[in-house]
């Protein structure tokens, strides 16, 4: 019980620290709405609620893969995935502040675009031995797909 009490309390710890992050790159979005309305965007543009929505659920279940993966991480096959996913979350934490505080839309892009390509490379290698974790990236990987062709809309129309 003491165990399960622990464990709980770990997930909780990972999803309250993502859901933080994510709180903090909101505010920067916040404070740029006005440059990003100003932009021309892809037709296919969801309203913000949708972003704000989908990043809250997006990031609980990074939390939790990540979270599985340290878990893992002394497995030989699992250190190279869990420093691959560090680095992609690097990347997606760091790509609010280059779109909407720096407007580089181009960089912008090209960081979505590699998050793809880690991601999808992650997921293929824990196919066969980790479905559970491959199956939870797969949203998030659909929207990296989605988001990177609405940024890649932004840069090509506006520069």
């Amino acid at each position: 019980m003491i165990l399960d009490r622990k464990k709980a309390l770990y997930k909780f710890y990972w999803i309250i620290s993502f859901q933080f992050i994510g709180f903090c790159l909101g505010q920067i979005t916040k404070t740029n709405m006005d440059w990003y309305n100003s932009i021309v965007k892809s037709s296919l543009t969801p309203p913000g609620f949708v972003f704000s929505v989908t990043w809250t659920v997006l990031y609980i279940i990074l939390a939790l893969v990540g979270k599985s993966l340290w878990d893992k991480k002394q497995e030989k096959e699992v250190k190279p995935i869990l420093t691959l996913f560090l680095i992609q979350m690097i990347l997606n934490w760091i790509w609010t502040p280059i779109f909407f505080a720096m407007h580089m839309t181009g960089l912008s892009s090209l960081i979505i675009l590699i998050m793809i390509i880690i991601n999808g490379y992650i997921m293929v290698n824990l196919l066969s031995k980790y479905q559970r974790i491959t199956y939870a990236m797969i949203p998030y990987f659909l929207w990296l797909i989605f988001a990177s062709y609405l940024n890649l809309v932004i840069w090509a129309q506006n520069y």
